[in-house]
């Protein structure tokens, strides 16, 4: 009896490695199939090309300017990727995920210190909630330094709270490697999560003196400066004020302070971002606020809770808000919602939950490619308007949606399954639609112009070329050349959405979809009919 409990129980491993081995497919496949999305992506990625280009591995430059948006980590990464795999979207991406999937093991392994007695099962249970929920997916598949922030936070994160939990300096240190490399890939934020969390946790548990144990540990400071210090060091020895005011000042303060380059939204933004960045998953977040008593009495959980809320609360209050900015608290969330379902057993009220999730997911990415055409109908910008209503076919959609429906409801009815392992199947249908059908063909929607315009200047050799109303960095990712956002001089080229009516005479030179490159004409070239 025992050896066959021990061999069922080997079984399940397996079964859920396997599951991390397939979501980690999920992650990495069809990377390059579709246009990098700006303004974002393309500017990370042309970012990390210049930085290959020039050969200058401690700067980097956007278009020819000094860009000081992000610290230098995720730059190293992309330029590396491309320098094995060349300039490519794949190449700029991979590095995403593969922190995302090397992030989504480090939960399961941790996971197995918290609770030993679950035998791993929370861990894998977490994991595989994290890997399939619609937020990690998309931020594990964009080539920004947010997966990366995220792994990194995670990582640091479970050695955190078993420095909290245990009291094991070896921990606080690993803590502190991955927290200061998040220091490089995105800055304070990444000591600052965790610093407030350890502080509040301390207090609430102890008066302080785990918190007052890890400020004392000499080793983690030396640690934490040798990691970060060096390359703040040189940015600041080698731009003086303008790396102060550019980084800490507005990419930082100002971006709590107030919005950023538009990015707003209510105290309520959360409350309405959270439960769509956790589809299919969403009904369970309701239980989380149903068991906060629960989870205080824990220390353990007390900790992920603190943490969750924190982010939550923090970027509430902040002027600049971004959908990705609560997936901070992704670590947190995923395992109070593993003991979730480890607690329920599969209730009713859980099964009904879950299912609605499972089947409204791909309806809803559904929903969103189908209701293109009326959105544009509805938008006043011509431009936008004619790019969304010559967006690309949608059979190719409408059939993975049918099969995703058709695969989802045949999974839960699978009679020898049972627990929570039955509803990941239908996620990873989801996840699978979401990742590889919808993503694609919403890139293709919005960036498959620019990423032609991008390609038809290459073809033409050493143009001059700008881009002249516009902020589409992908461009001179695809040119593989800096394109500054200026007004073209005349026998050079302007990218742009609408020629512009100033009496000028513009040659034409590619067109796709309200995006053309144009050329301005001297007075004296224009022949009289």
């Amino acid at each position: 009896m025992a050896e066959a409990g021990f061999r069922r129980a080997a079984a399940e491993r397996w079964w859920w490695y396997a599951g991390l081995l397939a979501i980690t497919l999920i992650l990495l496949g069809r990377l390059g199939s579709f246009p990098l999305f700006d303004v974002d992506e393309g500017a990370f990625a042309e970012a990390s090309r210049e930085m290959l280009e020039s050969g200058d591995w401690w700067h980097t430059t956007l278009n020819g300017a000094d860009r000081f948006d992000k610290p230098i980590l995720v730059y190293w990464l992309q330029a590396a990727a491309m320098h094995l795999f060349g300039v490519n979207e794949w190449a700029v991406r991979a590095p995403s995920a593969l922190c995302a999937a090397a992030s989504l093991l480090g939960l399961v392994l941790h996971a197995r210190r918290l609770w030993p007695e679950a035998s791993g099962e929370r861990g894998r249970l977490a994991a595989g909630l994290l890997g399939t929920s619609a937020g990690f997916l998309l931020i594990s598949r964009a080539a920004t330094a947010d997966a990366l922030l995220n792994a990194l936070l995670l990582l640091g994160g479970l050695r955190l709270v078993l420095f909290a939990t245990q009291g094991n300096l070896r921990d606080l240190r690993w803590s502190v490697v991955w927290f200061g490399l998040g220091v490089l890939a995105k800055g304070p934020v990444a000591l600052f999560i965790p610093g407030f969390t350890l502080l509040l946790w301390s207090l609430s548990s102890d008066r302080g003196r785990r918190f007052r144990q890890a400020l004392a540990d000499g080793p983690s400071w030396v640690l934490l400066l040798v990691i970060c210090l060096p390359w703040y060091l040189y940015a600041w020895h080698r731009h003086g004020d303008a790396f102060i005011d550019g980084f800490f000042l507005k990419h930082n303060l100002e971006r709590f302070s107030g919005p950023l380059e538009g990015h707003s939204g209510s105290l309520l933004y959360y409350v309405v971002v959270l439960p769509l960045l956790w589809l299919p998953w969403s009904a369970l977040l309701l239980s989380l606020v149903w068991r906060v008593r629960q989870f205080w009495a824990d220390s353990t959980d007390r900790f992920l809770l603190i943490w969750a809320v924190f982010v939550v609360v923090f970027f509430s209050l902040s002027g600049t808000k971004l959908p990705h900015y609560v997936l901070y608290a992704g670590m947190p969330i995923a395992l109070l919602l593993a003991r979730v379902m480890m607690d329920d057993h599969g209730g009713r009220g859980q099964k009904l939950g879950l299912l609605a999730g499972m089947l409204i997911t791909p309806v809803l990415w559904l929903a969103m490619v189908g209701g293109v055409p009326y959105v544009a109908q509805q938008m006043d910008n011509g431009p936008v308007q004619q790019l969304l209503s010559t967006a690309p076919e949608t059979s190719e959609v409408l059939a993975w949606a049918a099969l995703a429906l058709v695969l989802t409801g045949l999974s839960l009815f699978i009679p020898s399954w049972h627990g929570p392992k039955r509803w990941f199947l239908p996620a990873g249908v989801a996840a699978v639609f979401l990742a590889w059908v919808v993503v694609p063909w919403w890139g293709e929607t919005l960036q498959g112009p620019v990423k032609a315009a991008g390609i038809w200047a290459r073809s033409q050799g050493s143009m001059q070329a700008t881009q002249w109303g516009l902020h589409q960095p992908s461009v001179g990712f695809y040119r593989q050349s800096e394109t500054p956002r200026q007004a073209p001089q005349v026998g050079h080229w302007g990218l742009v959405q609408a020629i512009p009516q100033d009496g000028q005479t513009y040659v034409i030179g590619f067109e796709s979809r309200g995006l053309r490159w144009v050329s301005p004409v001297a007075p004296q070239a224009v022949v009289a009919p």
